[in-house]
């Protein structure tokens, strides 16, 4: 054949690879990264907790992958759903008294991406759709569209700490709807949801008998929670918040109570708790009363002010432990008998103000261990706090006794909020359960993940359990070598490492939200969990500056600060940081972001008025 008849050459691709598109690597491929040459890059955009090497595996773990290395036990195919040590080895330490689980129930994949693609695959044909949470990890949309699933976005509410809109969720909802996928803790938005949320999502997958895929990735990394953000947590009903602060007011929680008057469903009370440096002195001091005080109800205001004994009888006295006599350290917060007429010598007669004052901070702990002051929860104490906390709710108060902090464990985020395992609540939804080792142990490239199977009804049994193992056979398991060491793994980790590395996180969070608080023309969420920040942006107070997309182009030309634009994750004017990096390039960005602000701040020009 001759050169002039040879016909040119063109292989055509897939539909599916046609159809693949990751809003990430899109936007940020056509983004004009072209940092200030005079300023050292820093990324605040890469999701992965090894780059900046702050973050690295324990001694352990290395150990558990060196001796399997050695062993040469795990160097050939394992089972398509993986070795069944390290599946029992998941299983024991995913399974609930509520919803067990065994190693029949586990499926081994490549890293939580590979558990989230076998999870959708099983549950749903071309043209079924399937509800994602919207702003969202772009991988769900990523795997869904590539299939030819039709994706729904539900919507998160960042005033209500990016939990659900259940009305909108449900409105989406139709007769080729064949999932919910729920992330919890969750990227981007660093959300860790109630036990009554997470009941209310129940709720509504049970009423119209939907799967849930709960992808779990960065569980029990919970956050210490932080009180800017506590009034999020609470519904509207309690109309009154009335914060009890025991140090002088702060520049911090002056710029909150502005923004948090601003929201119709609260009522904001600053209340500063003053030390009795001399018997004549008051107690209390309201420094800062904002919005409108007429909804505070006359019985509120009456229970506030009166003497808790109008309410509460003598159960504060009732206990021992309040009186001098039992306890000789604590007279400082018992019964005082020297006569002076100061309304502290009587638990009948003090105010509910008063008695909060009665809860003192321990002495400050300066150690790597904690920030702040831990609070004295002694019987001698805890008493007060009942009393006050029962009555309030009586009369729609929300009554905090705190800093700014309060520090809990590390599976905690609040007294009464942690991290729960959506298989642990559920009676009736079935749920696949998507997690991985990559965030919580920092190891993201050793692509160990895995499917988990709670399934109380059987509902799963005839097919989709079947199905599972059938697509794992695809790719024949993840990494063989880091299956066999998972076992060790999960055994030796100590608990500080995991302390360790959700403490780096918390003190980049809080440094953030107090530096980028005070930038008028953002508004930072404060995370409870995972690795993530979201910040708002208010891009009618920028000039030169048209949306997240441009804000973020312009952040790295300027300042050499790389953030992800909302856009990634269908949520414009938004922009996402990561938590991960070193402090000392946490503190620097907040410099660099204040400063660009400022730059582009639109300054408004009054018209004189006319004479």
């Amino acid at each position: 054949m001759s050169t002039a008849k040879r016909r040119r050459w063109h292989v055509p691709a897939s539909v599916t690879a046609k159809t693949t598109f990751n809003p990430i690597r899109s936007i940020v491929d056509r983004m004009k990264i072209t940092p200030n040459p005079t300023k050292k890059m820093i990324a605040l955009s890469i999701g992965d907790p090894s780059v900046f090497g702050n973050l690295e595996p324990c001694q352990e773990m290395l150990d558990a992958v060196v001796k399997c290395l050695k062993q040469s036990k795990h160097n050939g195919y394992a089972p398509s759903t993986g070795y069944v040590k390290a599946r029992e080895a998941i299983a024991a330490e995913h399974s609930h008294p509520l919803s067990p689980i065994t190693y029949k129930d586990v499926v081994l994949a490549c890293g939580c991406s590979g558990a989230l693609e076998l999870a959708l695959d099983v549950l749903l044909n071309p043209g079924d759709n399937v509800l994602l949470p919207k702003p969202g990890f772009s991988i769900y949309q990523t795997l869904s569209i590539s299939r030819g699933h039709e994706v729904r976005h539900y919507n998160l509410l960042p005033e209500r700490s990016w939990e659900i809109d259940l009305d909108h969720l449900e409105s989406l909802i139709d007769d080729r709807t064949r999932a919910i996928l729920v992330n919890n803790p969750s990227n981007p938005c660093g959300s860790v949801y109630s036990k009554e949320h997470l009941e209310a999502i129940l709720e509504v997958a049970e009423r119209y008998m939907l799967p849930i895929i709960a992808d779990e990735v960065y569980e029990y990394a919970s956050l210490l929670f932080h009180l800017h953000h506590f009034c999020h947590r609470f519904p509207p009903v309690l109309h009154q918040l009335i914060l009890l602060h025991q140090q002088l007011l702060t520049i911090d929680l002056a710029i909150w109570a502005a923004k948090m008057s601003t929201l119709s469903c609260f009522n904001v009370f600053l209340v500063q708790l003053i030390p009795c440096l001399s018997r004549e002195k008051k107690w209390l001091e309201l420094l800062v009363c904002q919005h409108d005080t007429t909804r505070l109800s006359s019985d509120a205001r009456d229970y506030l002010l009166s003497p808790l004994g109008k309410y509460e009888g003598n159960a504060a006295t009732s206990n021992s432990s309040y009186h001098g006599d039992d306890n000789e350290d604590d007279d400082d917060l018992n019964d005082d008998d020297d006569g002076d007429d100061d309304g502290y010598d009587d638990d009948d007669d003090c105010s509910v103000f008063e008695a909060a004052s009665r809860i003192s901070p321990v002495q400050e702990d300066t150690s790597d261990d904690h920030y702040g002051p831990y609070w004295d929860n002694s019987p001698t104490c805890t008493p007060y706090l009942v009393m006050c906390q029962t009555n309030c709710q009586k009369f729609s108060i929300l009554l905090l006794f705190s800093k700014k902090i309060l520090p809990v464990s590390v599976k905690k985020v609040f007294p009464g909020y942690k991290f729960y395992p959506l298989a642990q609540l559920s009676d009736n939804v079935p749920i696949l359960t998507c997690g991985a080792i990559s965030k919580r142990f920092l190891v993201p490239g050793w692509r160990l993940g895995w499917v988990l199977i709670y399934d109380k009804n059987e509902a799963f049994e005839s097919e989709v359990r079947t199905g599972l193992i059938a697509l794992s056979q695809q790719i024949l398991g993840p990494n063989t070598l880091i299956q066999g060491a998972l076992p060790e793994i999960l055994t030796n980790t100590p608990q500080s490492f995991f302390d360790n590395t959700m403490r780096a996180v918390q003190k980049n969070a809080e440094i953030l939200y107090e530096a980028l608080l005070r930038i008028p023309e953002l508004e930072p969420i404060m995370p409870c969990g995972a690795m993530y920040m979201m910040v708002g942006i208010d891009i009618s107070k920028l000039d030169g500056i048209v949306d997240d997309l441009d804000f973020t182009e312009k952040l790295i030309s300027e300042q050499s600060v790389f953030c992800l634009p909302g856009k990634c994750f269908q949520y414009p004017n938004y922009f996402r940081i990561v938590l991960t990096v070193p402090e000392e390039l946490t503190q620097l960005a907040c410099k660099r972001i204040n400063e660009f602000c400022k730059t582009h701040r639109r300054v408004i020009i009054e018209k004189p008025l006319p004479e």
